[in-house]
């Protein structure tokens, strides 16, 4: 059975940047095996209104614009309800993230093997080493942001390819859909 992936981005100004990352995916990922989703928060510039133009008039990409910059959780939460149950799997990647040959794949490999969330590693543009490896919630209570596991390390080091408990995710994630209707979505006051 092939899987229904749904994958959400979020933007906010930044159209060079957006657009990068979707061409990126597109590049390197089986056109049949998702839709894109791409919610704005509220971008006013030229460019952004033309990058949404472009991706209007792709047929595997659904667009939303928000009338003002919500944040990240808020938008994600209206991917959410964009997609329904209409897929699988959702991916949520920051619109900076350049997807690479392969990242899908391992990604429902390691869900078809059993984890319910995978992040992926986070790369310097080296492609050797990591610059945000796995998460987890910083010993400080007053830390809003994850500390993130194995910077500066090989993509191969133990520390960065292990399964554990993920109480918080970064920038990106990949996950069965009923995930994220157990945990109830995003936390929208997290901007």
């Amino acid at each position: 059975m092939t899987l229904q992936v749904a994958i959400g981005v979020v933007s906010f100004e930044r159209a060079k940047v957006t657009r990068h990352c979707i061409e990126s995916i597109a590049a390197c990922t089986p056109a049949d095996r998702y839709r894109l989703y791409l919610v704005d928060n509220g971008s006013r510039s030229a460019d952004v209104v033309q990058l949404l133009q472009w991706c209007r008039q792709r047929p595997e990409i659904i667009v939303q614009v928000l009338d003002t910059n919500y944040g990240p959780a808020h938008a994600r939460n209206c991917i959410l309800q964009m997609i329904g149950t209409s897929a699988d799997v959702v991916v949520f990647l920051d619109n900076d993230i350049i997807a690479l040959e392969g990242w899908l794949q391992a990604g429902l490999a390691a869900l078809e093997a059993g984890a319910d969330l995978v992040q992926p590693k986070l790369l310097h543009r080296d492609g050797r080493t990591v610059e945000r490896g796995p998460t987890r919630v910083r010993a400080d209570p007053l830390a809003a942001n994850p500390e993130y596991l194995g910077i500066g390390l090989d993509t191969d080091d133990p520390l960065v390819n292990l399964a554990g408990e993920a109480a918080i995710v970064g920038t990106a994630g990949i996950a069965r859909r009923d995930v994220f209707d157990k945990v109830g979505g995003y936390d929208a006051r997290l901007h």
